[in-house]
């Protein structure tokens, strides 16, 4: 498999449009729930995170579990919380789209401009916490665009990474090397095997 690179904002956007936001891309539209062996997972690999950091990070308001999918939406039903031994019968909380931040990087299957993305298959228990940090294409840190299009850290575990599993239900199938501008859709582009940067 090939390895890529997703773009950030500073690096195809002339002028910083989100700025004090995180810089998060969509490459599927398919949401993917966040079993307990999920959740317990996303503890492991980011030591450090509180719980209380555990339930803000995927609040309905951030940028991973966004509306009704996510802890907390007003007026909405709760979502299981195995973290804070919160509504644990509830329904699960989702992933509401597949979703990576700028940086990124992915390996995958390149057919023309269309790559097929390597991720973790959500439909089923998670592989070890070992397992996936020795694969850096299987998880992305999650960073934010400061005021001056710098990039920052989530601020959810104090200043330290935040490592997101990048996980689907199906399959994940992007452009690469497409510029799109009005909306955050990666800019992906090709780093060794023969896939040059343009």
């Amino acid at each position: 498999m090939s390895e890529y690179r997703v773009c950030h904002d500073r690096e195809i956007n002339e002028t910083m449009w989100r700025e004090g936001y995180p810089e998060v891309f969509t490459l599927a539209n398919s949401a993917t729930q966040l079993t307990k062996e999920w959740q317990l997972l996303i503890m492991v690999m980011n030591p450090g995170l509180s719980p209380k950091g555990f339930r803000a990070l995927f609040n309905w308001c951030r940028a991973l579990s966004n509306g009704p999918a996510g802890f907390d939406f007003p007026g909405g039903s709760p979502r299981a919380d195995f973290i804070n031994g919160r509504d644990e019968n509830a329904k699960l909380p989702r992933l509401d789209k597949v979703r990576v931040c700028g940086g990124a990087i992915l390996h995958g299957t390149q057919i023309g401009n269309i790559l097929i993305v390597q991720t973790l298959n959500g439909r089923k228990a998670p592989p070890s916490v070992d397992y996936i940090m020795s694969r850096p294409w299987l998880y992305f840190e999650a960073i934010t665009v400061r005021s001056d299009g710098s990039n920052g850290r989530f601020p959810q575990n104090g200043g330290r990474p935040i490592y997101i599993p990048l996980v689907a239900s199906g399959v994940v199938i992007v452009r690469i090397n497409t510029k799109k501008v009005g909306k955050p859709y990666p800019y992906i582009v090709g780093v060794r095997d023969g896939n040059a940067d343009s």
